[in-house]
């Protein structure tokens, strides 16, 4: 276990001359687990953008979404199979020109407008969340845009949330 933890802080040493600016380039994992059923290899006819679906007020149903992959610095979460996707009416810091590490998280955005703008994307194994990573699945990452599929739920607080059927990753 000691040489397991040795072995780590090296590389993780090591990855500090990686990328550009000084910033650690983290590769996504590959082959996370998910089903191959879950990928939609043509995108849906006519999402809907995450303000979109709010202005029309929708609670519930099947729905199709775009948007962009952001909204924290901690998009992705190991054993989570979540995400959020963000309207793509907000600028990310790589289209405002900030230069900032962690363009996906949207620093540049007021809080309150990134919540109001976005989708929580989850994907269920049995009813449950599905304990793994969607970071690497067929490309899916920090930025992209992705189409989801699924039912669309509302909670008390007004929070949307997608339990994915399907997910298409735009080139």
């Amino acid at each position: 276990m000691k040489s397991l933890i040795v072995g780590l802080i090296g590389l993780s040493i090591l990855c500090l001359g990686c990328g550009k600016s000084g910033t650690v380039v983290i590769p996504p994992p590959a082959g996370n687990g998910l089903a191959e059923n879950l990928w939609l290899s043509s995108a849906p006819a006519s999402p809907e953008d995450p303000l979109a679906l709010r202005a029309k007020d929708a609670k519930s149903g099947v729905v199709s979404v775009i948007g962009m992959v952001g909204g924290d610095k901690d998009v992705f979460v190991a054993n989570r199979a979540l995400f959020t996707l963000v309207d793509r009416s907000l600028k990310d810091c790589n289209r405002t020109g900030d230069g900032c590490t962690t363009p996906w998280d949207y620093c540049c955005e007021d809080p309150k407008d990134i919540r109001s703008a976005s989708v929580a994307v989850e994907i269920h194994e049995g009813g449950k969340l599905a304990p793994k990573s969607v970071r690497g699945f067929h490309g899916l990452d920090h930025g992209k845009t992705v189409i989801a599929q699924g039912e669309l739920r509302r909670d008390e607080h007004g929070n949307l949330t997608l339990i994915a059927t399907g997910l298409h990753v735009l080139p």
